[in-house]
């Protein structure tokens, strides 16, 4: 689906995976309104106020970029969902919804540095130590939430 009033990460996750779509978007970017799903920001008081979906969506639309190609992505714990993109100019995103905190490793990334940025459960959003990716391909994270969490090629 392209737009959805109310969708949040959960959504956006099943929507590329299950519908494989290319495009995605809230109802709006900004509204006068209470945070009722419907955008990314609501206004209060006169000033624009990100709403409670948009904290876990910016992993996403923070460091996938425009003209990214999708790749295949699969897990062998049942704690975390992965999604990986190659934004051009052939940098990586991968985004993996935690389920539970523990060391996971990831493999299949471009030799390179990383940084890791995660939102947990409950919106707040953190920066992990970066990761390198040697000859082998892997990383190692360890975050001590669940949420939604980020690896993003560094220059």
């Amino acid at each position: 689906m392209l737009e959805h009033i109310g969708s949040g990460v959960e959504d956006l996750y099943a929507d590329l995976t299950l519908g494989n779509v290319s495009a995605w978007q809230q109802y709006t970017l900004a509204y006068p309104t209470n945070d009722n799903g419907a955008q990314y920001y609501y206004i209060s008081g006169g000033r624009p106020v990100m709403g409670a979906l948009t904290k876990s969506l910016r992993q996403y639309f923070r460091y996938v970029r425009a003209g990214a190609t999708r790749v295949a992505a699969t897990s062998l714990s049942g704690s975390v969902r992965p999604v990986a993109f190659t934004n051009p100019g052939a940098g990586m995103a991968v985004v993996l919804h935690i389920d539970a905190p523990g060391t996971y490793t990831v493999g299949g990334m471009r030799v390179g540095t990383y940084g890791v940025e995660m939102t947990n459960s409950s919106g707040t959003r953190s920066t992990l130590p970066s990761v390198t990716a040697t000859a082998n391909g892997t990383v190692s994270i360890s975050p001590t939430q669940s949420g939604v969490l980020t690896l993003y090629r560094t220059p």
